[in-house]
C-alpha cells in the first residue's frame, strides 16, 4: 500500500466528522433548512418544515455519535508510520462501516416522529 493512502483517508475522515457535528449541532438546534443536500430525506420529512425539523432534532444525538467515530477513525488513519495495512483496512472498515446502522436506526425513528409531527399537524 501506498504511503500516501491511509493519511489522505484520514483526512478526508476527519473532513466527514466535521459535517457530521455540523449537522448534528443544526439539527439539535432546528436550525437545518429543508434542502436537497444534507439531512433525512424521506417522503415523511419533506411534507412539511415541522415533519423535517422534528425528526431532526429527535435523532440529532446519530449524526453527532458518527463525527466521533469518523473523529476517532480519522485520527488513527493520519499517522502513517503505526499504520499497517491490516490496522488501514481494519479501521476503514469499522469507521464507514458504522454508518449502515445508524444510518438505518436515524431513519427508522426519523420517519417515526415525522409522521407523529404530520398527525400532531393535522389534529
Amino acid at each position: 500500500m501506498e504511503a500516501w493512502i491511509p493519511p489522505v483517508t484520514g483526512v478526508l475522515t476527519l473532513v466527514c466528522a466535521l459535517l457530521f457535528g455540523i449537522i448534528a449541532i443544526k439539527s439539535k438546534h432546528r436550525t437545518l433548512p429543508r434542502n436537497s443536500i444534507v439531512g433525512i430525506r424521506l417522503v415523511s420529512t419533506l411534507k412539511s418544515d415541522e415533519a423535517w425539523k422534528a425528526p431532526h432534532q429527535k435523532t440529532w444525538g446519530i449524526p453527532a455519535l458518527s463525527s466521533a467515530i469518523f473523529l476517532i477513525g480519522g485520527l488513527l488513519l493520519i499517522f502513517p508510520e503505526k499504520t499497517t495495512e491490516a490496522r488501514y483496512v481494519l479501521v476503514t472498515a469499522v469507521t464507514y462501516g458504522c454508518l449502515i446502522p445508524l444510518l438505518a436506526i436515524q431513519g427508522t425513528l426519523a420517519n417515526r416522529a415525522a409522521n407523529q409531527q404530520l398527525q400532531h399537524s393535522n389534529n
